[in-house]
């Protein structure tokens, strides 16, 4: 919808008062190689030499809670556009990313439902899925299913396939073996998208 009633048009309406000001917006860039060390030696810097109040950035937890503390001893305003696992409030910080109640309670829900009662979780080693496994673990168990493994792997995405690669494995060919039985199901939240079949 495109008329001054439509949802366009409304937002065009609230936007007009920004575009007339004709303030133009300067983009300030640091890479931190997505190192939390490296982000929380930067955080200071847009905010005190740059003279920057907002700050849009971040792709993992650990890199937000690198940030924060120089983000809320400034008064800065940081946007988060990556996964939000919760347990965690600032007035400093706008969280835009999906979190665990519109993903992880679904998915348990239709997991336990559709594919089976017992749930091998394996993720990458950093906050986020920790988190969340937590989340999921006592969803799981709520609709009576049972984890029975927690699997987490260095951030090095080769890493990661290897190990996901070797849990898929042990499960389909192994039939004395400790761990995922071939019914299990594997919630992974491994950082980035994972190529686990060959």
């Amino acid at each position: 919808m495109t008329a001054s009633s439509g949802s366009i048009g409304q937002r065009r309406k609230y936007c007009r008062p920004f575009a007339r000001a004709r303030r133009e917006i300067e983009v300030v860039a640091y890479d931190p190689e997505s190192d939390p060390e490296t982000y929380r030696r930067l955080a200071d810097r847009p905010l005190t030499d740059d003279g920057i109040s907002v700050i849009f950035g971040c792709s993992s937890s650990a890199q937000r809670k690198a940030v924060l503390p120089a983000i809320e001893r400034r008064n800065g305003l940081l946007w988060y556009p990556s996964l939000y696992e919760g347990f965690e409030y600032s007035p400093n910080v706008i969280y835009t990313g999906v979190s665990p109640n519109q993903t992880s309670f679904p998915l348990a829900e239709y997991l336990v439902r559709n594919h089976g009662r017992r749930v091998l979780m394996a993720g990458s080693d950093y906050i986020y899925p920790r988190e969340s496994n937590r989340i999921m673990r006592d969803l799981v168990e709520s609709y009576g299913g049972k984890i029975v493994d927690e699997v987490y792997v260095p951030m090095a995405a080769g890493t990661a396939v290897a190990a996901v690669r070797l849990l898929l494995a042990r499960s389909r060919h192994s039939p004395r073996r400790r761990g995922p039985k071939p019914t299990d199901r594997v919630v992974l939240t491994a950082r980035r998208s994972l190529p686990i079949y060959p």
